[in-house]
This record gives C-alpha cells, sequence and structure tokens, in this order.
C-alpha cells in the first residue's frame, strides 16, 4: 500500500467512532472524497498532518468508556464499596440544550452495569451524592 493508502485506513479507523449510529461509519474512500477538496499537492501533507493531529486529539467511545470505568471503580472518588456508592448516588439529567449529558449518562450507566451489575434508574438516595 501506498503512503497516502495507509493514511486513509488510519484516520478511517481513527474516526470511526464519531457519532457512530447517527451517521455511516467513516471508509477510507469517504476520507479521500474529502480530502480531494484540497488541491492535489496540499493533499498528502495535509493527511500527514491531519492524521498525526487526529491521533493527538480525537476521543474515542473507548477512550470515554475506559475513563468512566476508572471513575467508576475509583476508591479516592467511591471508596471502598464503590457498589455502594454509586447505589446511592443521585444522578442528575438536567441539561437542555443538546444531548451530551444523557449520551455521557448512557456510558456511565453501561459501566455500573458491567462492573457493579447496577441499574441506573435504580440508583439514587436520600443522603447519596449528586453527580
Amino acid at each position: 500500500m501506498s503512503e497516502r493508502d495507509d493514511l486513509l485506513v488510519s484516520v478511517a479507523n481513527e474516526i470511526k467512532t464519531y457519532r457512530k449510529g447517527n451517521l455511516p461509519e467513516p471508509t477510507p474512500e469517504h476520507v479521500d472524497r474529502w480530502l480531494r477538496q484540497f488541491t492535489p499537492g496540499q493533499q498528502l501533507p495535509f493527511l500527514r498532518e491531519f492524521e498525526h493531529v487526529i491521533k493527538q486529539t480525537f476521543i474515542t467511545r473507548k477512550n470515554v468508556k475506559d475513563f468512566l470505568r476508572h471513575l467508576a471503580t475509583n476508591q479516592k472518588l467511591a471508596g471502598s464499596d464503590p457498589k455502594a456508592y454509586w447505589s446511592s448516588a443521585n444522578f442528575l439529567s438536567i441539561q437542555r440544550n443538546g444531548q451530551s449529558q444523557k449520551a455521557m449518562l448512557r456510558l456511565f450507566a453501561k459501566c455500573l452495569e458491567e462492573e457493579f451489575g447496577l441499574d441506573l434508574d435504580d440508583c439514587g438516595k436520600g443522603g447519596g451524592d449528586f453527580i
């Protein structure tokens, strides 16, 4: 494969979780169509830089899930009995515009279910922290 082809595959793989379920999964051909808006002489240098930057800055769904899983099991946050802590925590869903809070809660709910068998809808008690 050429350097260009390798970079197209790399970029498509890196961004494949962006708006997963809302947009078609990007392919190398999709990235190539997007790249063709630039002049031929600019394409490869731009693609090199874009691949470098996207690998440093794009936060994948896996990155977020790993971060949330670490929070869920973090003793400094949840204490020595994280299952008890999270089952008493009150999760707020008060964002008026946008969907980021709901999306984050869905991801965190998956972590709680996988780690502790907790259903987010069953969490929350008087005296529990507000999250």
